[in-house]
């Protein structure tokens, strides 16, 4: 945060506000248009690079799995960042899964395969649903 690389949010409840529930970064990313989906090429026209926001390191505590509280952090991400494309356009918000079960919870979300673990959501995807 210090150097401005990303942006952290944390969860906490308010009678502990100094345990941590969960948490998640948002960074600036560019993505490759040739990694993109077929259907979604086609929109990018002549761009070779596309703006995004990267979510990384999206977490919770192990005491606290299970809970929803994945959902939750990932719909509060999602929402930051298309309230962002309100200053900085961002073409999807991505994320580098780390593990196959990780790469499921994003898939069960709508996100869409680039390359290894790498998935991505459009924003005009993310606008739709809120």
């Amino acid at each position: 945060m210090r150097e401005k690389l990303s942006a952290v949010f944390v969860l906490v409840t308010e009678s502990e506000p100094g345990v941590v529930l969960g948490y998640y970064t948002l960074s600036a990313q560019q993505i490759d248009a040739g990694e993109l989906p077929k259907e979604l090429k086609k929109r990018t026209g002549k761009y070779k690079r596309l703006g995004a926001t990267l979510l990384g390191r999206l977490a919770v505590a192990k005491e606290h799995q299970n809970k929803k509280l994945g959902a939750f952090l990932l719909v509060d991400a999602l929402r930051r960042s298309l309230e962002g494309t309100q200053t900085v356009m961002s073409f999807a918000v991505v994320v580098d899964a780390k593990g196959d079960d990780v790469v499921g919870f994003y898939k069960k979300f709508g996100f869409l395969p680039l390359s290894g673990n790498r998935l991505m959501l459009p924003m005009k995807t993310i606008e739709k649903n809120f």
